[in-house]
């Protein structure tokens, strides 16, 4: 299954594209060391006769995802640099395939040896919850990009930029086609420990009302 996954010449072509994005973050400093993740979903890409999971190791997930049950996603790993993804994807990523639960999910695209060692972005779980309410929505958005802007770490301290209003009103006046581009603004969600099911929550909140 795996080999006929990976041979899809979409699949391949998508691959090649995360790859090429991985570079582009690392170049313009915005994902600095190992910081940074990305998920697509490739639900669409992948048929629906498979029937070896069992050969591949389940792993359990913090919480239920029933619409995401069943469904692909290539994830980068966890720990792994954007520049080394941008150079050797498959092992600095992983596909995997949800449980028909939702609630575990198997990693598909490792060998053995890489397995024992290999895990999904620490925010897996603000992935998930992102791509649930996407599919919620029918909508066709099916990357998530989390990055590390060095400007935007830096602007996090001050207080000012920490107010929606604030920071949205200086976005929206610096270039008029942002408000063209996100016209429900950046939404700022309060500091959260990485990687918990509350900074996904609270990401949640903030994508019900905004763009970003």
């Amino acid at each position: 299954m795996k080999n006929a996954i990976l041979k899809n010449p979409e699949v391949k072509k998508l691959i090649f594209e995360v790859a090429e994005l991985a570079e582009y973050l690392w170049q313009k400093g915005w994902a600095e060391r190992n910081a940074g993740n990305i998920s697509v979903n490739i639900n669409h890409l992948i048929p629906k006769d498979l029937d070896d999971l069992e050969n591949y190791p389940l792993f359990p997930l913090s919480e239920t995802y029933p619409e995401l049950a069943g469904s692909y996603f290539f994830v980068t790993g966890t720990g792994k640099r954007m520049r080394d993804l941008a150079k050797n994807p498959l092992k600095n990523a992983a596909l995997i395939r949800i449980s028909e639960r939702g609630n575990q999910y198997h990693i598909i695209s490792q060998n053995e040896k890489n397995t024992a060692s290999f895990r999904p972005t620490s925010e897996l779980p603000s992935h998930l919850a992102i791509h649930q309410l996407m599919a919620q929505r029918k909508s066709p958005y099916k990357v998530i990009i989390h990055t590390h802007p060095n400007e935007l770490v830096a602007l996090s301290q001050s207080p000012i930029y920490k107010q929606e209003d604030t920071l949205n009103k200086i976005l929206w006046g610096m270039h008029p086609e942002t408000y063209i581009v996100v016209p429900k603004g950046v939404g700022v969600v309060p500091y959260h420990t990485p990687g918990t099911e509350e900074i996904a929550k609270a990401t949640l909140e903030k994508l019900d009302k905004h763009d970003v």
